[in-house]
């Protein structure tokens, strides 16, 4: 994403300055070399999944207002060599306090492990997170500048829903607290001294909530109805890219499900591609449009143009006249392109 693009930019930047910074030693230059580097191989990586781009995008958009407070490190490396957390949530101010209970667990360095709904929670993922976590702590002086002292660290593991027989098992064995307060929220006790908690999406109550309930194969109506709203109402242009994740994400796990929410008269999907994804559709065919004609012919251009609306029909499930509509693509254009869309 842009995103990703920008802050590779930077820090590329930042080693050349490194290597070039002659009041630090060779030594000192490699070590701020090897640093940049590490931080540009974390920033690259790729979840495994569009389940984990979603979960991100979620975790984005909560903290979103503590944007330039915290980094969140995609499949942080732990070591030498593996294990590696899914995310690693530095506050670059620790007395910063988030507001939503689910975060008020954080402290400096936070070790968030997210499983997919078709993973199963059990003990042995409580106890790999645990892992991941002293892994981090008993490695960091040697992997970067400095400790990470144990009563800076937190635990957090994601899903989607809980276990029932774990959650027996461990209210038995006292091994498990549930937060009276926030549905959702489970903390983890004796197992390890880290502040550890469990986090259920589907039990998780507010709008502020929604994107985490909708990570989930069947996401509720009313949750994309209230995804929708928060996505229309946001300006900032990274914040949108979040919002269009875990929008296609929904829309690839259920095809066609934003033409069903009914608002007045009207669909909630042409609303919600109106205001949400038709500016990023019309961008990126002007884009491609553009390139691929400054290095070869008008004809392939369309073609490229055409898989992108071959794309939309299939993904929202609506017919080609749909698109040309909500594309603004001129009657005396539309022939062409069916042809085109034919042959791809």
């Amino acid at each position: 994403m842009k995103r990703r693009k920008r802050l590779a930019g930077r820090i590329l930047e930042a080693r050349k300055t490194a290597l070039m910074d002659k009041r630090l030693s060779l030594e000192e230059r490699e070590v701020e070399k090897n640093r940049l580097l590490r931080r540009l191989e974390e920033l690259e990586a790729m979840p495994a999944d569009d389940w984990h781009m979603a979960f991100e995008a979620a975790i984005r958009i909560a903290l979103y207002k503590y944007r330039d407070r915290y980094s969140l490190i995609r499949e942080t490396r732990l070591g030498n060599q593996p294990p590696r957390a899914d995310y690693l949530i530095i506050k670059s101010e620790p007395e910063v306090r988030f507001d939503l209970p689910m975060f008020s667990l954080f402290r400096k360095h936070n070790i968030v492990e997210y499983k997919r709904p078709d993973d199963q929670l059990n003990e042995r993922i409580i106890r790999k997170a645990i892992g991941y976590a002293n892994f981090y702590i008993g490695t960091a002086e040697r992997e970067r500048e400095g400790d990470v002292p144990s009563d800076e660290v937190t635990i957090s593991l994601f899903h989607n829903t809980m276990n029932d027989k774990l959650l027996s098992r461990m209210k038995a064995e006292q091994t498990i607290e549930v937060d009276t307060n926030c549905p959702g929220l489970y903390y983890v006790r004796k197992l390890t001294d880290l502040p550890m908690q469990i986090v259920i999406g589907s039990e998780l109550e507010g709008t502020e909530y929604a994107a985490f309930r909708a990570l989930t194969s069947k996401p509720s109506l009313h949750d994309i109805e209230q995804l929708i709203r928060n996505g229309k109402n946001t300006t900032d242009s990274d914040q949108r890219d979040d919002y269009r994740m875990i929008f296609e994400l929904i829309g690839h796990k259920n095809p066609g499900i934003f033409l069903t929410i009914p608002k007045g008269g009207e669909k909630m999907g042409d609303i919600f591609f109106d205001q949400i994804f038709a500016d990023e559709y019309k961008q990126r065919i002007k884009e491609n449009t553009e390139q691929v004609t400054k290095q070869v012919t008008k004809e392939v251009a369309e073609k490229v143009t055409s898989n992108y609306i071959r794309r939309l029909m299939d993904s929202l499930n609506v017919d080609v006249n749909k698109v040309f509509e909500l594309l603004n693509i001129a009657p005396s254009e539309q022939e062409e392109y069916i042809r085109l869309i034919k042959h791809t």
